[in-house]
């Protein structure tokens, strides 16, 4: 036994030799030790990344702030400003150990938005926060650029604040954080972009088209196309990515001659960013033949002349002057090609006769709407197969589609697809008064939203009034072009007593109940005649 003893103990001794011997040979792997943090310049509170950068190696020791970490990569955050030591160890060497003072400065206050866009003109909530381990009371104050954002001060204390930035850009601002009588202060910015929206267009009077972009706050920043949209641009409309103007000349009302008349109208169009102009027809003849009021489609160019037809060009044409030989062949339809007319209408059912001054044109499916607006009154409705060859045997089969509103002279007006209303304007004869209307597609349930008085513009069966109407069901409005009387039996009209007397865009819920809901304005000061919608969110 104690042979055997003696044996084991000898190896194991010799054992224990040998392997110190290997330790204090083995050689040490030739590894650069290095490693590198984000961020470069970390403070107080800060989350801080720290990346093995060595040559080699498999197992990696952290020191930091005293406490020890393993990985090729840890994250490890300061308390506290100040100098601390960070090492790093590879694979057990202390030879292969690399050291570097990291300077960690005071902690700053941060911000964060609680929304996916910064857009311009849109409510926006900031929130400011610092690195408060001892949860001590903390006191904050926002610095914005004078005139950046809405509101009576650039200057808002508190930990959340909401502002609405005037328009796009890049802007510096300043965040102080007050904790333990002490004040942290950073400087730091934000980028604020295009807010995406709808585009309103209207075609000033006596001026130039002018355009807004229909914001959810309501601001309007009306821009000037530097289109001029001439003498009386009753109709406007956006289709096919551009913008359709219809002037109907200087002169809107009767006129002997051609001189006096005076200067002519025109149809032409541009696209939304006021580029690739077309003139597509000018009218030099007598102004009974300028484009009064147009509607346009996928294929064609409507419009209307003072009273008698309906005339049609192609979308891309430009004909130049539009007279004579070459107006004729434009015709679509003529007052007594529908046997609405009276001399074609033995009921006298439905009926206009001559000098029936138009309104409104457009259409809805296979279906033309087409209003008049003097001593004849309403909207008659035909399709294509209605027109016939004046004579009495041709034209007494009354279109099927029926005439609407026939107590109304109809200056202008657009359909509701969505909620199957029409919203019209009545300028010179209605049961309720002159003023701005809503009924159904039958011309049913007729209710008078605004009855304010108009400018007077025109006179006898010529009141120009309300020509521009436009419907936008993303924001559940209806819109119109509203030019209010400077004065009303003689009296200047004060806009604080009567405020929507004032010109201006004025709008109304489409779900709105007249007496309940109010008619506002989405622009005020605004003198128009058409008015149009580019739907498209840009």
């Amino acid at each position: 036994m104690k042979s055997i003893s003696r044996i084991l103990a000898l190896f194991m001794l010799v054992s224990t030799a040998l392997t110190s011997c290997k330790d204090d040979k083995e050689v040490v792997p030739n590894y650069t030790v290095a490693f590198k943090y984000t961020p470069e310049a970390p403070i107080a509170g800060q989350e801080v990344t720290f990346t093995n950068a060595s040559t080699g190696g498999k197992e990696f020791a952290w020191t930091i702030d005293g406490k020890s970490l393993k990985g090729a990569e840890v994250k490890h955050t300061f308390v506290k400003d100040g100098a601390y030591d960070v090492s790093l160890q590879v694979d057990g060497y202390k030879e292969l150990t690399s050291k570097e003072t990291v300077q960690v400065g005071d902690q700053l206050p941060t911000y964060t938005v609680a929304a996916e866009l910064l857009e311009m003109q849109t409510p926006l909530e900031f929130t400011a926060d610092i690195y408060n381990p001892e949860a001590a009371e903390v006191t904050y104050k926002w610095t914005f650029p004078e005139n950046s954002i809405k509101g009576e001060t650039n200057v808002l204390e508190g930990k959340k604040v909401t502002v609405e930035f005037k328009k796009e850009g890049e802007f510096d601002f300043t965040i102080e954080a007050t904790i333990g009588g002490k004040t942290f202060t950073v400087d730091t910015d934000v980028v604020i972009i295009k807010q995406a929206a709808k585009t309103i267009y209207w075609a000033e009077k006596g001026g130039n088209i002018f355009s807004s972009k229909m914001y959810t706050s309501g601001v309007v920043d009306a821009i000037d196309t530097d289109v001029n949209g001439g003498e009386h641009p009753l109709t406007i409309q956006f289709a096919n990515d551009r913008l359709y103007v219809f002037d109907a000349g200087q002169n809107t009302g009767w006129a002997a001659t051609k001189e006096e008349a005076g200067r002519e109208g025109s149809i032409k169009s541009y696209d939304r960013e006021g580029a690739n102009y077309k003139e597509h027809a000018t009218f030099t003849d007598h102004n009974y033949d300028d484009a009064f009021y147009g509607y346009v489609d996928a294929e064609n160019i409507y419009f209307t002349d003072r009273y008698g037809y309906v005339a049609k060009l192609g979308i891309n044409d430009e004909v130049g002057v539009l007279e004579g030989d070459a107006l004729v062949a434009a015709m679509f339809v003529k007052n007594n090609q529908l046997a609405y007319y009276s001399s074609y209408n033995p009921t006298g059912e439905y009926s206009y006769g001559w000098g029936a001054l138009n309104g409104s044109f457009l259409k809805q499916g296979d279906t033309f709407w087409w209003a008049k607006a003097s001593n004849h009154r309403g909207i008659y409705r035909f399709v294509e197969g209605d027109i016939k060859i004046p004579t009495a045997e041709g034209a007494s089969e009354l279109p099927a589609a029926g005439a609407i509103l026939l107590d109304y002279t109809v200056k202008t007006f657009v359909i509701d697809e969505a909620n199957s209303t029409i919203y019209f304007a009545a300028n010179r004869t209605a049961p309720e008064g002159i003023g701005f209307y809503k009924c159904d597609l039958e011309g049913q349930n007729v209710v008078l939203i605004d009855a304010s008085p108009v400018d007077g513009e025109g006179g006898g069966n010529e009141y120009v009034y309300i020509t521009g109407i436009a419907v936008d069901n993303a924001s559940g409005y209806v819109y119109w072009a509203y030019r209010g009387p400077t004065k009303v039996d003689d009296v200047e009209v004060d806009y604080a007593v009567t405020p929507l007397l004032q010109s201006g865009i004025k709008k109304f819920k489409l779900n709105g109940t007249v007496g309940t809901d109010e008619v506002e304005f989405f622009a005020k000061g605004v003198e128009a005649y058409g008015l149009a919608i580019d739907h498209a969110i840009q």
